[in-house]
């Protein structure tokens, strides 16, 4: 059995490099997972994993697309325990180049999306007894960095999101 037997996980930008990756892994070690991209995750690339993998569409900043997959999630797996915030987009330049639009699409999938993912999978969490949320954000929230001002500020942004439900979400023992 692996470590994650009997877990149930949701990855957002599955379809493709480290959110692929972790989704992969996530598989290999017994969890149920749910693979989130706004891609098509091709079926090849899940097929070994058979009934324990399911491919989602959906575009992380909307909330109607949060609630229905959560609702598909729970009714095809069950409670998640799992949630790992995968999915980004960067748009690199300087910030005086930058187009408010380019800034908001960066917002909504590197931000919004994680706040959205928290918010919509901590009820479920809850029901479960408990559960995990991994955010990933970027050496760019640590930093900054020439030609990446807009992208690092939506990733230093999700770590103040993460530090701050932890410890909301902490007593309903949701890390």
């Amino acid at each position: 059995m692996g470590q994650l037997s009997g877990k149930v996980a949701i990855v957002t930008g599955a379809a493709s490099g480290i959110g692929q990756a972790q989704a992969n892994l996530f598989l290999r070690e017994g969890a149920r997972v749910a693979l989130l991209d706004q891609a098509p995750i091709m079926p090849d690339s899940i097929a070994e994993f058979g009934e324990n993998a399911m491919a989602l569409t959906a575009d992380v900043s909307s909330t109607e697309d949060w609630r229905d997959n959560i609702q598909e999630v729970i009714r095809c797996f069950g409670d998640i325990n799992v949630l790992v915030n995968t999915a980004g987009v960067g748009i690199f330049g300087p910030v005086e180049e930058t187009t408010p639009e380019q800034f908001t699409t960066m917002f909504r999938v590197n931000q919004l999306g994680v706040f959205l993912g928290i918010k919509h999978v901590a009820p479920s969490m809850r029901t479960a007894g408990g559960g995990s949320i991994i955010n990933i954000a970027s050496g760019a929230g640590l930093r900054g960095l020439v030609n990446m001002s807009c992208y690092s500020s939506t990733k230093w942004a999700v770590r103040g999101l993460t530090r701050s439900a932890a410890i909301e979400l902490g007593p309903d023992k949701i890390r």
